[in-house]
């Protein structure tokens, strides 16, 4: 029987022992409460934490690993969430007791699960402010009290620090737990220590087999042999063992040695048994690191190890082995300790990861990345946000490109073939030359429509949160003047929408010169920086802004006054400020950009024909089709091309007047308009 064989029958003896004291006793749940070191809490599989040093390794790698990242607190809404930093979840997190810092709950926490499958806290609560402190208790001083509801099948727990029992109620207690398939997982959690104790105790038993062989000093380094019969004699053996061990032995064993009298010297090497024994070590080792799902590397052993996949090993480690726990603790925590603060709902922790290298992507896959979200479409502030990119914001970064022979980003339907014929400049245009003018208009107005309705829609969402969060400042209702107090900062909004749309009239702009310039031939280089189209940007921006703004204020004002009117409550009044904001992201949207790129559209064409130097007038084209306003046929008809004005020059329609489609001042002939203008050359 070889040495390792002698070791592990001696520790399957001891684990398999009933015994009080036994380190690792699977036995079941009675009907009583739980004796203490009957059940996973046992004071020995603590106690394995201090005896065995790759379960300390492992375990304090994960708890500290864990404690080590920032716990936040999020509200959730309609799939989005947004942090609070200030909550008193957030001070109870902050302040846990006097005796324990966040880390350290959060580090005992995840030690007792490991170690015994189980992590109690005593939650002090304040009357009406939840959660006051937590203070952890250790695991083996914990006993649940089964009950006869299987609904509730923790009676209530007794906590016994010096032989007596304390008892605890359920809802003062914090308890998580790992998953447990005997009779007592309803209660009691199956600790990852558990599953390999036997790994643990066989190699605890080496070391103390090691230890104690060269504490007694049992190794036997090497033997002296002689056929001289004089060493038959007992006495003449010993003198000279003595004499050898005083000349060669401990520090002065590097000495050569002059050997007489018959007398030779073997060296013992190391035997296959062994050998056998070192191997066995090596692979009860690798079964505790797996069990714990903690790679070799991590814990600084490289035997298998380079720079290459030790970097796979961290990553594996933080997406097998730490997140899955982490998950665990933040479910536990949003199900039991969250419901004990008022107004929790809707509310969740985390643990913040996103600091975590080994769960970042490479900085040139993130270039691959970005650079394929950016050709699909993904405006670029939007990329270096999602992936979290070394650079700044940029001007015009907020709008996505798409190659044109694309949908819309948003669109929904395949823009019409229009033939690939340039249009010659001529004098006059033929009916089918006007077809082909307004079909590519409308196709690359489809696309630019499709870029400014995320940029819309995330306006009015954060607009909508302002003043969600004026709507909570508010303390009563005695009368109307208070509605005032809800609204958004209407100069800081305009001045923000200002910002947005600024560089999606340029982008508009210079893709329809350019396409305007195809059409015709024009012989020119545009220049977008050009003193009208300078003036249109800023003048039609800030127009558009306010008018946009003021038709939100006009739709809050009306809602609210009647909402308060009729006594309604706060939460009432805030679902209707969400419909109108619902509205604002839906039809209004819509409208926005349609009208808006009209607009800038048919500046940029009106801005080509000036800058091309042929003289040149404008026409009113439509669409020609059943859904083009009676006004707008009648303008097509007045300014063809026989009546076509000067550049400079308004349209005058029934409802108002303005340079081009689109930039009408009365809202009903300018909202959702398709109309477009032409160039008229003259002879």
């Amino acid at each position: 029987m070889n040495i390792f064989q002698k070791v592990f029958n001696k520790t399957k003896e001891m684990i398999t022992q009933k015994s009080a004291k036994s380190m690792y006793d699977l036995t079941d749940a009675k009907d009583i409460a739980l004796p203490l070191n009957e059940n996973y809490n046992s004071d020995a599989n603590l106690q394995a934490y201090a005896d065995s040093s790759w379960v300390y390794i492992c375990v304090s790698r994960i708890a500290q690993d864990i404690a080590s990242l920032p716990i936040k607190l999020y509200k959730k809404s309609k799939g989005k969430k947004d942090e609070i930093e200030s909550h008193p979840i957030l001070d109870a997190l902050s302040f846990v007791n006097n005796n324990m810092t966040t880390y350290d709950l959060i580090e005992w926490m995840v030690s007792s699960l490991e170690l015994t499958g189980n992590t109690y806290c005593n939650v002090s609560k304040g009357k009406g402010k939840g959660v006051t402190t937590l203070f952890p208790y250790i695991p083996s001083l914990i006993r649940p009290v089964p009950s006869s509801d299987a609904a509730k099948p923790i009676k209530q727990y007794l906590y016994s620090p010096a032989g007596q029992d304390i008892p605890v109620r359920v809802e003062d207690m914090l308890h998580l737990k790992y998953y447990n398939p005997l009779k007592t997982g309803y209660i009691l959690g199956m600790s990852t220590l558990s599953a390999i104790r036997y790994a643990v105790q066989t190699d605890r038993e080496a070391v103390l087999w090691n230890f104690n062989s060269i504490k007694n000093g049992c190794t036997i380094e090497g033997v002296l042999k002689s056929d001289n019969p004089v060493f038959n004699n007992a006495e003449k053996r010993n003198e000279a063992i003595d004499s050898w061990n005083q000349r060669y032995s401990g520090k002065r064993g590097e000495k050569t040695a002059l050997l007489f009298g018959g007398i030779s010297y073997d060296k013992i090497g190391i035997s296959q048994k062994d050998m056998e024994f070192l191997e066995q070590r090596k692979l009860t080792r690798e079964e505790i690191l797996a069990g714990f799902k903690v790679p070799p590397a991590l814990v600084g052993i490289f035997e298998y190890a380079n720079y290459a996949n030790a970097e796979v090993q961290e990553k594996f480690y933080w997406k097998n082995g730490i997140l899955p726990r982490i998950k665990k603790i933040e479910s536990g925590l949003n199900e039991k300790f969250l419901p004990m603060f008022p107004s929790s709902d809707n509310l969740v922790l985390e643990f913040d990861i996103s600091q975590v290298e080994a769960l970042q992507v490479s900085l040139d896959n993130k270039i691959k990345n970005a650079t394929a979200m950016f050709q699909m479409g993904v405006p670029y502030n939007k990329v270096a946000e999602a992936l979290n990119l070394p650079v700044k914001e940029i001007e015009g970064g907020d709008v996505g490109y798409i190659p044109f022979s694309l949908n819309p980003i948003g669109g929904t339907e395949e823009p019409p073939t229009v033939p690939v014929k340039k249009l010659k400049l001529l004098t006059k245009l033929t009916p089918e030359q006007k077809e082909i003018k307004w079909l590519r208009f409308v196709k690359l107005t489809d696309k630019h429509e499709g870029k400014i309705k995320p940029i819309m829609k995330k306006y009015f969402t954060s607009q909508e949160k302002l003043v969600q969060a004026n709507l909570g400042k508010q303390k009563t209702w005695k009368n109307k003047a208070k509605i005032d107090d809800i609204f958004f900062n209407f100069d800081k909004e305009t001045d923000k929408l200002v910002e947005n749309l600024t560089p999606i009239y340029k982008n508009i702009i210079v893709q329809q010169a350019i396409e305007e310039i195809d059409n015709f031939n024009f012989d020119l280089s545009f220049d977008i920086s050009s003193k009208p189209i300078i003036n249109w940007i800023k003048t039609r921006g800030l127009d558009a802004a306010k008018e946009i703004n003021e038709t939100t204020v006009d739709a809050l004002r009306r809602t609210l006054a009647e909402g308060i009117s009729q006594g309604e409550s706060t939460s009432a009044l805030s679902k209707r400020i969400a419909e109108v904001y619902d509205q604002a992201r839906d039809y209004r949207t819509d409208r926005i950009a349609r009208t808006e790129t009209i607009a800038a559209s048919n500046e940029a064409n009106i801005e080509v024909y000036r800058q091309s130097g042929v003289t040149t007038k404008k026409g009113w084209l439509t669409a020609g089709d059943e859904t083009v306003r009676e006004s707008h046929i009648k303008a097509g008809k007045q300014y063809d091309d026989s009546g076509a004005i000067e550049l400079n020059e308004d349209f005058q329609l029934e409802g108002g007047s303005g340079q081009a489609p689109g930039e009408i001042d009365a809202p009903e002939e300018s909202i959702n308009c398709r109309c477009t203008v032409y160039p008229v050359i003259e002879k």
